[in-house]
Formats: C-alpha cells, sequence, structure tokens
C-alpha cells in the first residue's frame, strides 16, 4: 500500500496490520492526532468488524453506521464528512475494489 507523507505522518500513533486492514479513513484532528477508520477482514467471521484508533486507543464496532455515529457524538467528525466516509466505503467495495 503505498501513503503519502501526510498519511503517513499520521499514522504514527496507530498500529496496523495491512494483510488485516484496511484504511476507509485518516481524519486529522487538533494537536496533530488523527482518528483512523480501519475495516478488519477476518474471514472466520463471515464480516467486516470497524476498528476507530485515535491517541492510543483502539475502539470495535460491528457497523461503520455505528462507529460514525460516535465519531460525530464526539465531535471528532462533522456529520456531513461522516455521511462522506460511508458513502466512499460502500461504493468502494460495491465496485470491487475495497473490502470485499
Amino acid at each position: 500500500m503505498n501513503l503519502g507523507k501526510k498519511q503517513t505522518h499520521y499514522l504514527r500513533e496507530a498500529h496496523i496490520d495491512f494483510t488485516s486492514f484496511d484504511i476507509v479513513d485518516i481524519a486529522p484532528q487538533p494537536d496533530d492526532h488523527a482518528v483512523v477508520i480501519l475495516a478488519h477482514k477476518d474471514p472466520r467471521i463471515g464480516h467486516l468488524r470497524f476498528n476507530e484508533q485515535y491517541r492510543g486507543k483502539s475502539l470495535w464496532y460491528e457497523s461503520l453506521e455505528r462507529l460514525m455515529d460516535i465519531c460525530v457524538s464526539m465531535k471528532l467528525y462533522r456529520r456531513t464528512e461522516a455521511n462522506r466516509v460511508l458513502k466512499n466505503f460502500y461504493e468502494t467495495k460495491e465496485g470491487g475494489n475495497g473490502n470485499d
């Protein structure tokens, strides 16, 4: 996976195994941190699970919708940004270029 300099900078606090995870979104935050949203591909469970990493914490969610709702309520994303992430993720998935 080729990442730009800026993306790599924001991933420095994240712990990602790129064989098991796809990056859904990276959202820069104040004080040089970022929220990193990941899709976990585990064939044993038969569906995607989602992980949010922010400031050294890692939280798991069963749906991207729930994760984004929490991010909006915590003011890490605006609703329009969350909707963009959802739309882009599902369009990519349906196109066969993403998390199958």
